[in-house]
């Protein structure tokens, strides 16, 4: 016995990719903060609305130390201070101020965010990909990081800031910003909406 099924909508890429979220931005809290060695530290976030709810992307934060060379312990320590600084753990005031700060990520647990999921090639397998969070795929809610329609399409209030920028360079004939995306693939959320209906359903 066999099964009727059709593949007019597929690719080889797509049906590699399975059940992967797809790319784009979400809702989501980290579900849970776990140490591991070396004194690395993986953070589990879970989805939190849409047709992903419940599904769980767990990103490692690399301890400097550890890092096989100077320039891969300056980019692991970026992250965790970026990471740190977006999940609320240290104040716009650190920043400039020459003092050690303790980060203990356990304490972003149950701390709502907006996650920027990417798809990467396996190092050891170009042919399997895996869903991440992108380097700097970690933002606050209120964040103007987020690209406005994807903002819009999240429910998120649409920020003045943001409208105001899109209108400035439509009226100057140049193309209308989605706001400064992080680091990754372009592809829009799967729920995205224009620039003109975010202005629209921010009322400004």
């Amino acid at each position: 016995m066999g099964f009727r099924v059709n593949f007019k909508d597929d690719t080889p890429e797509k049906l590699e990719q399975g059940l992967l979220v797809p790319i784009g931005y979400y809702h989501a809290f980290v579900e849970d903060v776990a140490e591991g060695e070396g004194g690395n530290t993986k953070i589990t976030f879970q989805i939190s609305k849409g047709p992903w709810v419940e599904k769980k992307i767990s990103e490692t934060l690399w301890n400097p130390d550890g890092s096989n060379n100077e320039k891969a312990a300056k980019v692991n320590e970026t992250k965790i201070k970026l990471w740190g600084h977006r999940l609320g753990l240290v104040p716009d005031t650190q920043c400039g101020q020459d003092a050690d700060v303790e980060l203990d990520f356990i304490n972003a647990i149950g701390k709502e965010v907006i996650i920027h999921v990417v798809h990467n090639p396996s190092q050891n397998d170009k042919t399997k990909i895996y869903a991440n969070i992108d380097f700097g795929g970690v933002f606050p809610l209120a964040s103007d990081k987020i690209p406005m329609e994807d903002r819009a399409a999240l429910s998120l209030p649409v920020l003045e800031s943001q409208v105001k920028a899109a209108k400035e360079a439509a009226a100057n004939g140049g193309k209308k910003p989605r706001g400064r995306p992080a680091k990754g693939p372009t592809t829009p959320s799967p729920n995205s909406v224009s620039v003109d209906d975010a202005i629209l359903t921010a009322g400004l």
